[in-house]
């Protein structure tokens, strides 16, 4: 192998500066040949992909000529394989080893078999196997979406797009206000949803709405809303002890700051979990939900205001939930919150978080800030717009190129997308937990699933954007271009955003030599959602579109060799 980089990072032959100038490696050979040597052997530890040490043999003989054809063909005669495919397949797997340091690190590469789902091959630590997870997540807003039946030509449009995760907000029985995260029975429905014609139970029709979301490869994703209830939940009568009270002994309720102001939300209730007189029904009634969802089809709970719940509680109610269920995820929500209380809540076993780049303005540095203190301990999830915030497209008046810059860069940015319902069209009316409806659906010009499709597919099949991987902001001459440069410390991939922040007008970035900007001397290719280039000069010079992103990878499946 060869060693490169600032640290000792092992790399097979061939895919380090001898990849571009093997001159070291010809003068080593014919060492070889002066002193009679005849065959080489390669040994190199978990390649990824494996077809490196093929390529690497299949150069060593170029190299060493006839010489070695010979000794070659009487090794295969024998029926000894001389490629590694089959050999790494039969070699245990080793235990993975902590990146060494803060550069682009490779010791040793998770090996074959991830495709995208559940733990890597050959691993089973949780935090390093869900780093490589899939999650592409669809909005699916009920109000909007209509009744349970209505919902699978949703699910096939998400399907279409390359999501493989549906998130639902709250279906439950809501209270007198209307709105959905208003929850007044936590095991019925809101009527609004099901069909009472049906001669299936509300229970019933949830099942095959999940039914026909697998079907088409989506796992399904809930609100688990348990900071707060109903304020007229039957509840507050059964179990009065489960409340947090002000001092005249009225039901408090959650409130917010909005502009300065305080928000109060009368509908609420708040559930006390530090102080409850009885702690312990309230985690069993809590963990009830869990399960009764669970047994539903549901594989993950979006936890709803994650940060106002005490650690222990959480800790607890994953450990349970996980013990029976080990399939499921959890997913925090902390928006809103400060750093250090996000990077406390997010270690008390979430799979997830979600962040705040959706706010970012493509200088400050709050962001990679935020970024940096929980990256190593739970992944996390951008997302263009929720429905908690205005629509993209109506904040954007219609730019098409902000949409899809700001799509692209949720996507690439973090380990996991989320995109509501809508989106896809250019949906400008916000959503709404009481009004929202099905005839909110519009009518527009805008169609970007292609698009959409395109960007989930460099997601799906590149690790290094289903991590939070290793990032950096590069100084970039034009302040109005962007340059996010990734490396992933346990695959061979780099990756660079070429992002102009100027949605309205091109700008443009050059470069004398591209590679300056990559750290190992894999091959660079471009795997842009748009205007891909078949091949990438070093000497680059490029005017980017409006909101344009070039998304160029150094990786070792790379076919494309650049000079």
């Amino acid at each position: 192998h060869e060693n490169y980089g600032d640290i000792d990072s092992h790399l097979p032959i061939f895919t380090g500066p001898a990849g571009n100038d093997p001159s070291g490696i010809i003068g080593f050979i014919e060492r070889l040949k002066n002193r009679n040597f005849s065959v080489a052997i390669i040994l190199e530890q978990w390649p990824e992909p494996e077809e490196l040490l093929d390529n690497a043999r299949k150069r060593l003989i170029e190299m060493i000529g006839s010489q070695m054809e010979p000794d070659v063909k009487r090794v295969e005669e024998k029926g000894i394989k001389t490629d590694t495919k089959e050999f790494i397949s039969k070699v245990p797997s080793p235990s993975p080893s902590p990146a060494r340091g803060e550069g682009y690190n490779i010791s040793p590469p998770l090996r074959g078999g991830d495709e995208g789902e559940g733990e890597v091959s050959g691993f089973t630590n949780n935090r390093i196997g869900k780093k490589y997870r899939k999650m592409i997540v669809y909005n699916l807003f009920p109000l909007l979406a209509g009744k349970f039946s209505e919902w699978e030509r949703h699910f096939s449009r998400a399907s279409g797009m390359g999501f493989n995760w549906v998130f639902v907000n709250p279906i439950q029985l809501h209270g007198a206000s209307g709105s959905i995260y208003s929850i007044k029975d936590y095991f019925a429905f809101n009527p609004r949803l099901s069909n009472v014609e049906s001669d299936k139970s509300p229970q019933e029709q949830v099942k095959d709405m999940i039914a026909a979301a697998n079907r088409l490869d989506l796992k399904m994703m809930i609100d688990l809303v348990i900071n707060h209830c109903a304020v007229d939940s039957e509840l507050v009568k059964s179990h009065p002890g489960w409340f947090l009270r002000n001092s005249r002994g009225q039901i408090e309720h959650p409130f917010a700051m909005e502009n300065g102001k305080k928000v109060v939300w009368k509908d609420l209730a708040k559930f006390d979990h530090r102080d409850s007189r009885d702690k312990e029904g309230l985690f069993r009634f809590f963990l009830g939900i869990v399960k009764f969802m669970a047994e539903l089809g549901f594989k993950g709970f979006r936890c709803d205001a994650a940060y106002q719940i005490p650690r222990g509680l959480w800790e607890r109610l994953i450990h349970e939930a996980k013990k029976r269920y080990p399939d499921l995820l959890f997913f925090a929500e902390t928006l809103g919150c400060p750093p250090d209380l996000t990077r406390k809540t997010a270690a008390a076993g979430f799979d997830y978080i979600f962040n705040s780049s959706k706010w970012w303005n493509f200088g400050n540095h709050w962001l990679m800030e935020q970024y940096a203190l929980t990256r190593e301990i739970v992944p996390s999830i951008s997302f263009p717009e929720s429905h908690d915030t205005a629509r993209l497209c109506d904040e954007l008046n219609g730019n098409i190129h902000g949409m899809k810059q700001r799509y692209l860069f949720s996507s690439l940015f973090s380990a996991g997308v989320m995109m509501p319902i809508g989106f896809e069209f250019g949906f400008r009316k916000r959503l709404h937990v009481i009004k929202t409806e099905p005839e909110d659906m519009e009518e527009t010009d805008i169609d970007l699933t292609y698009f959409i499709s395109r960007v989930n597919r460099i997601k799906s099949e590149h690790a290094i954007f289903r991590e939070d991987a290793l990032t950096e902001i590069i100084p970039c001459d034009n302040p109005n271009i962007l340059l996010i440069w990734k490396a992933s410390p346990r695959v061979h991939e780099e990756a660079l955003l070429i992002l102009n922040k100027d949605i309205y007008n091109r700008q443009y970035f050059h470069t004398e030599n591209l590679r300056r900007f990559f750290q190992s001397g894999l091959p660079l290719k471009d795997i842009s959602p748009e205007y891909p280039m078949d091949y990438v000069p070093m000497q680059f010079s490029y005017d980017l579109r409006p909101g344009q992103g070039i998304v160029l990878i150094a990786s070792g499946d790379s076919v494309v060799v650049n000079t």
